[in-house]
């Protein structure tokens, strides 16, 4: 858009098709708990606009716009190191580091950050749909139009020529002309994402990476960070979120009642057992608590076992939805009774914990992703041959209150540090499904998909400037009194 000249949504939306980000039609994203979505999970199908999905910082964000339906010919299986894997568009966009730029140490140079808050100024300054050539984004930019030019190759950026009425042409992948032209916004915000000090993710295409995904020594080549836990309103809760954690992890199956350890492994520095422990905090929790006469490490609960009958778990072991949606505080307390009853932790710090019933198991880790932990899953058979989930992760949440183990949890190691990141194993192309993008408000523009996943919005503006009828025209600038200076001649 030139001078302040406007594009017509039609345009827009005939361009969006070239660069969906998009994701196959039973795509499983976690969202809020309601009666529409009773597990806290939701098929992109399924979604509409107004749905919340959960954003990369936790919260969560409104869908405000779908593309449509698209039957898709290229479609990659991205595989994770823990096990999960999504199915995406060639074009669809991920936040990911390489090898390359995790070897990366930017200098603490305040020019260069104040570079990179200026890139972010401009890209919330100018409008979706803001055309701007390669010599005017090199002037605001301070680089040369061939650096500009090579940018814009790498990010994969559609471009257009704009003919005397302001009428665009856009070019396919690949294709030259003279006076190029690109979505300004767009430009600035991934220039701001890749150059920002300290940070060594890019925004990528599933193409990109599917065509980089080893190392020159064949080993994994990109990894997307674990994202931030999930966050929520304190949930109305049947049974205390600990008191159901210790249950579920070492409680009989079909009453009220705990089993805490008495033995010397199972005792303190200070001397106190795990049997006194857990009556501490079950007192502490409201609930009348004794150890039973007929057996020295289990601990009746009065009421409880109404309570689990209520909540549907006595003889059904399973974390319910409301609890794996309820808030940070109600969610963490779930996973130290899990972890206080039935879970162990290393002198390393490698936290674990081992379920043969395979829905517990699963519940374990979707609860343990919420909290923003990378959890790695084993499968092992039993000298029985009963199969059974061994998991182990790390964490520097107080992931348990037991004090001899709470004391073993470590702060990240270099090492250690691997776990905030997932590794993309391999990304296999597969056959073409139906296919639609999500557009999201967060200004982050990424959301949470299978696995509390983070994988980048569709490029907003042209879904959301889409909305206007055809022949409608919007202006290309949030507010003209705002513009960067980029001097009065166009190039």
């Amino acid at each position: 858009i030139l001078a302040g000249q406007a594009m017509k949504a039609a345009d827009l939306e005939r361009v969006g098709l070239g660069g969906l980000k998009d994701l196959t039609l039973d795509t499983l994203l976690p969202v809020p708990v309601s009666e529409r979505f009773p597990t806290g999970w939701a098929r992109n199908d399924e979604l509409a606009e107004g749905d919340l999905l959960y954003a990369v910082d936790g919260t969560t964000t409104e869908i405000v716009k779908f593309s449509d339906v698209i039957d898709n010919e290229r479609i990659f299986e991205v595989l994770f190191d823990d096990g999960h894997t999504i199915k995406a568009g060639a074009g669809h966009l991920w936040l990911a580091s390489s090898a390359a730029t995790r070897k990366r140490e930017w200098t603490k140079d305040p020019g260069h950050e104040a570079h990179s808050a200026r890139m972010r100024e401009l890209a919330a300054r100018t409008a979706p749909g803001t055309l701007m050539s390669i010599p005017m984004l090199a002037r605001a930019i301070g680089k040369t139009p061939e650096r500009v030019y090579q940018l814009v190759e790498r990010y994969g950026l559609e471009r257009a020529t704009v003919a005397a009425d302001g009428t665009a042409r856009w070019l396919g992948r690949g294709q030259k002309a003279y006076r190029m032209h690109v979505d300004a916004a767009e430009f600035f915000s991934r220039y701001a994402e890749m150059h920002t000090r300290d940070a060594v993710d890019t925004v990528v295409t599933t193409e990109e990476m599917f065509r980089t995904q080893t190392t020159e020594r064949g080993n994994p080549n990109w990894n997307v960070r674990v994202a931030a836990p999930i966050q929520g309103a304190d949930a109305d809760l049947p049974v205390d979120p600990y008191v159901l954690g210790a249950w579920l992890g070492d409680g009989t199956t079909s009453m009220g009642a705990i089993s805490a350890g008495r033995s010397e492994a199972c005792t303190d520095s200070a001397g106190v057992t795990d049997h006194e422990h857990m009556l501490r905090e079950l007192t502490a929790a409201g609930y009348q608590a004794a150890t039973r006469p007929s057996h020295d490490i289990l601990i009746g609960v009065r009421g409880l076992m109404g309570q689990l009958r209520a909540t549907g778990v006595l003889n059904n072991k399973h974390i319910p939805a409301v609890y794996k949606r309820a808030s940070f505080a109600q969610r963490l307390a779930l996973l130290q009774g899990l972890m206080d009853s039935d879970g162990w932790i290393l002198p390393d710090g490698t936290a674990g914990f081992a379920q043969l019933d395979g829905a517990l198991a699963r519940d374990f880790a979707e609860l343990a992703e919420s909290l923003g932990i990378k959890v790695m899953v084993h499968y092992k058979t039993t000298p029985q041959g009963k199969p059974v989930a061994s998991m182990d992760f790390y964490s520097d949440l107080p992931i348990c209150r037991l004090p001899r183990k709470l004391g073993r949890i470590a702060k990240y190691t270099s090492r250690r540090a691997l776990r905030r990141r997932r590794k993309i194993v391999a990304i296999r192309e597969i056959a073409g499904e139906q296919t639609r993008c999500i557009a999201v408000a967060h200004q982050e523009k990424l959301f949470l998909v299978e696995g509390f996943i983070p994988t980048h919005n569709t490029n907003f503006s042209r879904i959301a400037l889409g909305k206007l009828s055809y022949g409608d025209m919007a202006s290309a600038f949030k507010d003209p009194a705002t513009l960067p200076k980029l001097g009065e001649t166009v190039p």
